[in-house]
């Protein structure tokens, strides 16, 4: 936070001087005031934000706890200057942000006063040498989604060329690469308890799995994450087939493109 400036005394100003030529030259880059070292030696730290999906025109507005927290994230790729290194990422008590640090971050230099950042999460390390790759990797899902474990593992997160300045907190705004489906399953005659649901002819771009087994919520909720992708008029993008055996398809109405950060809700009426 900036502090204003205050006149000092003609008093007030020897002994300042006089307290400035007594340090050494290793004091050089000791704490300011304000308790931020110069500009030049400060290590860069952030704070990480975001990661709330926003509905598609026709959802209701609901989330899941996994779209807006940073529990399950320990560590996260940040690039600057084309150079990529791994930051520890610290929750909040609510999770809600987590602030960003290394062991050996970037730092402002003097010459500074804006600086342009990209991070992402999950991260490559080709090298295995403890240093991420300096390119996003691309979204690829879970085929098995069914899983807490592999649903959050099919999560892709990330902020692009934000700009962030010196003297100022480093706010990042992360935002889901995936796209969220939710599947509502209604009926009076089917029991929703014991059913199997998949969420089909998906797109296999990058090595993206076609056919997903989504995640169970609760009895008749399901949902699963994808890569963006656009979506044909009367695709058959569900099935659900009861304990018994029966098979019931859901083809999507309108052509629709399900977007990074977004979620789409389909409530289905099973009837038999």
């Amino acid at each position: 936070m900036k502090r204003s400036l205050y006149a000092l005394q003609a008093f007030g100003t020897a002994l300042l001087l006089l307290a400035a030529t007594a340090c050494s030259q290793d004091d050089s880059f000791a704490p300011t005031d304000s308790g931020r070292l110069p500009q030049g030696n400060e290590p860069m730290t952030f704070l990480a934000s975001g990661l709330q999906r926003t509905a598609s025109s026709a959802t209701p507005a609901s989330r899941a706890s996994i779209d807006n927290d940073w529990k399950d994230i320990s560590k996260i790729a940040v690039l600057m200057n084309g150079e990529a290194k791994v930051y520890d990422v610290t929750p909040a008590e609510d999770f809600l942000t987590a602030r960003l640090t290394a062991a050996d971050p970037f730092r402002w230099t003097t010459d500074m006063t804006t600086a342009e950042i990209s991070a992402w999460w999950p991260y490559t390390d080709s090298d295995n040498d403890g240093i991420p790759d300096a390119t996003i990797p691309p979204v690829v899902v879970k085929k098995d989604q069914s899983s807490d474990e592999n649903y959050a593992n099919s999560d892709y997160i990330a902020v692009s060329n934000q700009q962030v300045s010196f003297g100022t907190p480093a706010e990042l705004q992360f935002s889901h690469r995936t796209a969220r489906i939710v599947l509502k399953l209604a009926s009076s005659t089917v029991d929703l308890s014991s059913v199997s649901i998949s969420i089909n002819n998906l797109s296999a771009v990058n090595g993206n799995p076609q056919v997903i087994t989504p995640r169970k919520v609760e009895d008749g909720t399901y949902e699963a994450l994808v890569a963006p992708q656009r979506i044909m008029a009367q695709t058959q993008i569900a099935s659900i087939t009861t304990l018994g055996g029966k098979t019931f398809i859901y083809k999507i109405s309108n052509e629709t493109e399900w977007a990074e950060g977004k979620y789409y809700t389909y409530t289905i009426e099973l009837v038999e």
